[in-house]
């Protein structure tokens, strides 16, 4: 199993049948939540992004033909129609 698949759905059942000590057991609830909570400020982040970049007639476009936020600004970064501004660089 790859890694990256342990914490969607299916991940996280397989995950909960494991054998394994309370402590560890806790430990892995712990990290979930918290990559729970990371990927939610991703979503808001993402969010926001593309919100601010609303005035772009293709990123408009893009969301029109239904391509979520992040899609649409990620194919408008990668045409270098956005410029991206890391926050703090």
């Amino acid at each position: 199993m790859f890694l990256y698949h342990l914490f969607n759905g299916r991940g996280r059942a397989w995950l909960s049948r494991q054998p394994v000590p309370d402590d560890e057991r806790a430990a892995i609830e712990r990290h979930t939540r918290e990559l729970d909570r990371l990927a939610e400020d991703l979503d808001l982040l993402d969010r926001e992004i593309a919100e601010g970049a609303l005035d772009e007639a293709e990123l408009q476009h893009a969301f029109d033909i239904g391509l979520s936020q992040g899609h649409a600004l990620q194919a408008l970064i990668r045409e270098n129609r956005v410029e991206w501004v890391a926050e703090g660089g």
